[in-house]
């Protein structure tokens, strides 16, 4: 290797050490990551097996279909979990970080992907702490929706309330 290129290595070597030694990388990783949203790391999960903890403990496993900031869904079996973000207490494995999107890409929300659900008429069963309900999406509200049940009562559930909406896959157009 000629000599200049040896003393140009050993230059920016010794610069990285002077870096090291003084703080700065630490904190330039730190700054790194501090960027880096739960929702990038998700992204890189598509396509994988992601397992899922809610708050009340309910363990659920499957294929990560989707992820957005405000829920995500598992395919599992033949079925479909849609999981409100703020019911997840534990998640993984995750991959590792991933720069922000230059772009954030629009999202559906929660309430779209239920209203969604809602016109696909397929029967739903909605995990909400110790309480389950089953039946049909007949409404779906600013922050609640209402499920027709099996006995043909109509019952409200708050989003805040939900663990996870279990359904068909193919009801997810």
């Amino acid at each position: 290797m000629d000599a200049r290129w040896e003393r140009l290595f050993a230059d920016l070597e010794g610069q990285l050490d002077e870096a090291f030694e003084e703080g700065e990388i630490p904190d330039l990783v730190e700054a790194e990551l501090v960027s880096v949203r739960l929702v990038y790391r998700l992204a890189l999960c598509v396509g994988q097996r992601l397992d899922v903890t809610t708050r009340s403990g309910r363990r659920l496993g499957g294929i990560l279909h989707e992820a957005t900031p405000g829920w995500l869904a598992l395919g599992a079996g033949d079925g479909l979990l849609v999981i409100p973000m703020v019911a997840v207490a534990t998640m993984g494995p995750l991959a590792g970080s991933a720069p922000p999107a230059a772009t954030p890409a629009a999202t559906p929300s929660f309430g779209s992907l239920l209203r969604t659900l809602a016109r696909a008429g397929l029967p739903i069963l909605v995990e909400a702490g110790t309480s389950q309900v089953r039946g049909h999406l007949t409404a779906v509200g600013a922050d609640h929706f209402d499920v027709r049940t099996e006995a043909d009562a109509v019952v409200s559930v708050p989003f805040a309330a939900v663990e996870v909406v279990r359904s068909r896959q193919d009801a997810v157009v």
